[in-house]
């Protein structure tokens, strides 16, 4: 099993997942000029391979982090995070940035912290070396008064990606 998911491929479209990290590219710069863009680069991966499944995730980080942030309407933008989710799952379910997008939906749709803590726990296990889900899942448990296994989770995220200017941004936060 983890032989096959080492080997796996996300897409054979090198149009598509040019378009995915290009759309990463503008995701990774948060709320800066040019946001919007990251949401026409998932799209367009999509619409180059519909079965890409890492591109519907994109999409649904885009909407549930725009929606969360009161940048687009949430009523309607929350569900079509939760679409764009399920697609990817569906397509691929042991895609640990699956379950990364969908604690946003879990935690901040549907107030539903014991899901979003496995959502957590399932992203985690599908790949330790998360960065991303272990500098959300800090985060979160500091919200909740669990500092320690925050500071743990925050300690390992920038040992993962040290050079990243928004973990160690959130590591300060912790801090603070």
């Amino acid at each position: 099993t983890e032989q096959q998911r080492l080997t796996k491929q996300g897409t054979e479209n090198g149009e598509a997942y040019r378009a995915y990290l290009q759309g990463a590219f503008y995701w990774n710069k948060g709320m800066a000029p040019g946001f919007e863009k990251s949401r026409e680069y998932f799209q367009q991966a999509i619409d180059l391979d519909p079965t890409y499944a890492l591109g519907y995730v994109g999409l649904a980080h885009y909407y549930g982090y725009s929606s969360a942030l009161g940048v687009v309407p949430p009523n309607e933008n929350w569900t079509r995070s939760e679409a764009a989710l399920n697609k990817a799952l569906a397509l691929d379910n042991s895609l640990s940035e699956a379950y990364a997008a969908l604690v946003g939906i879990q935690l901040y749709y549907y107030y539903d912290w014991p899901a979003a803590e496995g959502s957590f726990r399932r992203a985690l296990e599908l790949n330790p070396n998360s960065a991303e889900a272990r500098n959300h899942y800090a985060r979160c448990l500091v919200l909740f008064g669990r500092d320690e296994e925050a500071l743990a989770q925050m300690k390992r995220t920038i040992e993962l990606d040290p050079l990243s200017l928004l973990y160690n941004l959130n590591s300060g936060k912790l801090f603070f």
